[in-house]
């Protein structure tokens, strides 16, 4: 195979391809981790410094809230959202743009679509936008003394998990037929205009769909800023967990999606493209008389060094790995010619 003018055997294309593609995922896995790690160096809210976030641990307090579709009630938050049933262009999961019917919180206008095929279909817009409810005026209790906090602007960490309302807390409205369809999200409550949107739905039906999360009874930790007696958000993030500090921002790094099993994955991607082009461990005289297993157990110390390496200076492994495949290849044709 030919490659910027030099040949290169398969096996080792594709070993370069794999290693650039593995540490380009690290990149951005870490990337979005990257905005949180100044989280890590917060410090506590009497002890607030310039530029770093501050935490308090303590009991949460807030004022019923409702909605026009929920009983009052001690909630963190009322996720509502309104939906009607419309044309839509999307992407499928070739990546592909297709066009459907569908339910849709954002509809858009047939006319404008990149498509032509449904064009002509009529405009139905949402009769009412269905906004999450919060309390902007919670305070958080810390050993005596009372932060107040926008209940809107926080994030909420994984552990706080969101919760389906039972029918005795739902509120009839212009929205009076429960939902049961299989496409239905579990945790949610669907209430829809008619009971044939809610069976066999045709374009133009309107539904709503909520949920709440309850108001933590155990102690909180919230992670922003400090002004004026006030904690909000650092940085554009105002951070709500259950437990301490540590539990909350351990929290918040697996909102990243960026789990233990993915590295296992990237390592092992990085260890098989090593083993692929281990032929090149044959250019060594000394290497040369180590057996398959040696080879095999070498590749995994370099793919262990090389993983590592990519987690700390990611910019500087990637082009080092393909300039060395490059000359390692170019000292083996040299070799065999």
């Amino acid at each position: 195979m030919q490659l910027f003018g030099q040949r290169f055997e398969r096996n080792h294309v594709y070993t370069a391809a794999i290693l650039v593609a593995a540490i380009l995922q690290i990149f951005v896995s870490e990337s979005s981790k990257f905005d949180l790690r100044i989280y890590e160096r917060a410090r506590p809210v009497k002890e607030a410094t310039a530029g770093l976030p501050v935490y308090a641990t303590g009991k949460l307090f807030s004022p019923e809230i409702g909605s026009p579709y929920l009983r009052p009630g001690k909630y963190l938050t009322i996720d509502q959202r309104s939906e009607v049933y419309a044309w839509n262009e999307y992407s499928n999961h070739k990546n592909r743009l297709v066009q459907g019917l569908q339910w849709v919180a954002t509809p858009r206008d047939p006319a404008t679509f990149s498509l032509s095929d449904h064009r002509g279909e009529k405009f139905f817009r949402k009769k009412i936008d269905a906004q999450p409810v919060s309390s902007a005026d919670a305070h958080l209790s810390v050993d005596g003394k009372d932060y107040a906090l926008d209940l809107l602007k926080v994030d909420l960490t994984l552990d706080i998990a969101a919760k389906k309302p039972e029918l005795k807390d739902v509120l009839l409205s212009d929205f009076k037929v429960p939902g049961s369809g299989d496409l239905e999200i579990p945790d949610r409550y669907y209430m829809y205009e008619t009971k044939e949107c809610a069976t066999t739905p045709s374009p133009g039906c309107q539904r709503i769909h909520f949920n709440f999360v309850a108001l933590p009874e155990s102690t909180v930790t919230v992670i922003g800023d400090l002004k004026e007696g006030r904690l909000i958000p650092f940085r554009g993030r105002l951070i709500l967990g259950p437990g301490d500090f540590k539990a909350a921002v351990n929290n918040a790094y697996m909102g990243t999606g960026y789990e233990t099993y993915t590295e296992v994955l990237l390592f092992f991607a990085i260890w098989f493209a090593f083993y692929m082009s281990r032929d090149l461990l044959d250019l060594s005289p000394f290497l040369q008389k180590l057996t398959v297993f040696r080879k095999t157990l070498l590749c995994t110390i370099i793919a262990a060094v090389i993983f590592i390496a990519a987690y700390k200076i990611w910019f500087i492994t990637a082009p080092a790995v393909a300039i060395a495949l490059f000359f390692v290849n170019k000292r083996r044709l040299a070799k065999l010619s």
